[in-house]
């Protein structure tokens, strides 16, 4: 693990302790509602970069990005849009957890856009957190997910799974590794505990993505539908009667939120949740219309971050350059690139299986950059280009592929 930024963080770390023990929202409520940057930490250089603050107009009073249901199929789930009434919380109208599986073909959209993470330590996988898929290349979860919420270490290596069930990794999608995080500048369990992980690889391209979003008016959707798919992976007997291990992933949902201030939310009734669920979005869904995340779960009660309007944009600015879905792959005779435009890396997919001997990067003009080598699942580290327009050359046996890519921040 690495310490995050300012080694000096004892007594914020004890108001941490003391929030969560005694769930004092309101202590952070006029923190938290003040706008802060993000930082940028990159996982393979251990290196921290603090953003711009986003100016916004702030006369909106709502916003979303745009969702995407993946090139994977075209199948969406029907999810119910009633309220429920039968196995419901006690004074509640959202639902107790239910194995997806149980009700749903699990790599329709958008349940395919549910991750679980895993911790990496000595080389093993424990059961961490869950998350969303909000661009082809971006989970949303809890910081706390990968920064710990007691030392304020940051957690160098975690694993995002799309759709793990039962145990095992879903065969139709790839589980990768974590490129960059972005979290906010002293960030708090009490509205500011939500990031963003920047993955190795563009599979939000297959599984598709859900919208992030924030509403003034969102104490105003007290009759519409909202859902919850997770990874509860700890047993707790004296709050809820199933066992929990990590290994399914569960589904809740139903209607009547709470509003908890400026920065939380979550749902009326006596609702539980338990660990294993930070991280996981509360969703706003109407079939085929709304997929929109509001917030990542951090509280054992079913308690929310609220993405609010500066929140937004920050993680919009992140998002922009990757809420792209067939246009950013380019094909020749075979070999597939992507994404395009891209940051950091591409990634070749070699169709016709012909063995590559070569592969080059030659500017706009047509001028030599340099070879390339890598692994094709690792991918091609471009990070030290200019940004602009390059041309990538890949020879394989008496044949030479031209692809075009743009390089961009």
């Amino acid at each position: 693990m690495v310490s995050v930024l300012n080694k000096n963080k004892t007594p914020q770390l004890m108001l941490r302790t003391n929030l969560i023990a005694a769930l004092s929202f309101c202590i952070f409520n006029f923190i938290s509602a003040q706008q802060r940057p993000l930082i940028e930490y990159d996982v393979l250089s251990k290196t921290y970069d603090t953003l711009s603050v986003i100016e916004f107009d702030t006369s909106e009073v709502a916003a979303q990005t745009d969702f995407f249901i993946g090139n994977f199929d075209e199948n969406i789930a029907d999810l119910e849009q009633t309220t429920p009434t039968e196995n419901i919380f006690e004074n509640s109208s959202f639902t107790k957890k239910q194995l997806a599986r149980d009700f749903y073909n699990l790599t329709d959209y958008p349940i395919r856009t549910s991750v679980k993470l895993f911790h990496i330590e000595n080389d093993t996988l424990k059961d961490w957190c869950s998350g969303s898929m909000v661009s082809n290349q971006h989970v949303l979860t809890a910081t706390h997910c990968f920064i710990d919420l007691m030392t304020d270490e940051i957690m160098d290596s975690i694993l995002v799974c799309p759709v793990y069930d039962d145990g095992l990794p879903n065969g139709n999608f790839e589980c990768v590794d974590v490129n960059q995080y972005y979290f906010f500048e002293d960030w708090s369990p009490s509205g500011t505990d939500m990031g963003l992980l920047k993955l190795s690889q563009p599979i939000g391209l297959e599984t598709g993505w859900i919208s992030i979003g924030y509403d003034e008016k969102l104490e105003e959707s007290q009759d519409e539908i909202f859902y919850k798919f997770s990874y509860p992976n700890k047993t707790i007997l004296a709050i809820d009667s199933m066992e929990y291990d990590g290994h399914d992933l569960y589904f809740n949902y139903g209607s009547s939120i709470k509003i908890l201030g400026d920065n939380l939310f979550g749902i009326n009734g006596s609702v539980n949740s338990i660990p294993g669920e930070s991280g996981s979005s509360l969703i706003k869904v109407q079939n085929d219309v709304v997929y929109t995340t509001y917030g990542t779960h951090v509280f054992s009660s079913m308690i929310h971050n609220k993405i609010t309007d500066w929140k937004y944009y920050a993680f919009a600015s992140i998002l922009q350059d990757n809420l792209t879905s067939t246009t950013s792959t380019i094909e020749s005779e075979g070999i597939v690139l992507y994404p395009n435009p891209a940051t950091d890396r591409i990634f070749l997919k070699n169709i016709d299986e012909k063995e590559i001997e070569q592969i080059s990067i030659y500017d706009a003009m047509g001028r030599f950059i340099k070879y390339i080598d890598g692994d094709l699942e690792v991918g091609m580290d471009i990070s030290a280009l200019s940004d602009g327009t390059y041309f990538l050359k890949v020879q394989q046996k008496n044949t030479l592929k031209t692809l075009r890519f743009i390089k961009i921040k």
